[in-house]
């Protein structure tokens, strides 16, 4: 909504290794860090994992898949985001589409 609002290119940055994700906004041609409590680093919890899948083909989309844009349109980039705990129980954050909103998916919602 804030990429709406504002007429900006907003990013979702996701840090596999670190565990870590946070917000940048595009301004004079490129990502700067919030200045808000949105742009600080979120943290996964200790013995969390992350695993970022885009739904795309192209190796150019395959090289951006640790990030998600959000467009003034209304749209974003299509990715899941996959956490796995110490146990291996999963729970997927995903879009289907472009204009769908990012939501958390649990396994017995997807036959797993």
């Amino acid at each position: 909504s804030q990429a709406v609002t504002e007429g900006k290119n907003y990013r979702l940055n996701l840090d596999t290794e670190a565990g870590a994700c946070w917000l940048t906004v595009n301004e004079a041609g490129g990502y700067a860090t919030l200045k808000t409590d949105m742009g600080r680093k979120f943290l996964l919890p200790e013995h969390t994992t992350m695993v970022v899948e885009n739904s795309g083909a192209d190796e150019e989309k395959k090289k951006a898949a640790a990030t998600i844009e959000f467009y003034p349109k209304g749209e974003a980039d299509v990715r899941t985001i996959r956490l796995f705990d110490q146990n291996g129980d999963e729970v997927d954050v995903l879009s289907l589409t472009p204009v769908e909103r990012y939501h958390v998916v649990v396994p017995e919602e997807t036959g797993k």
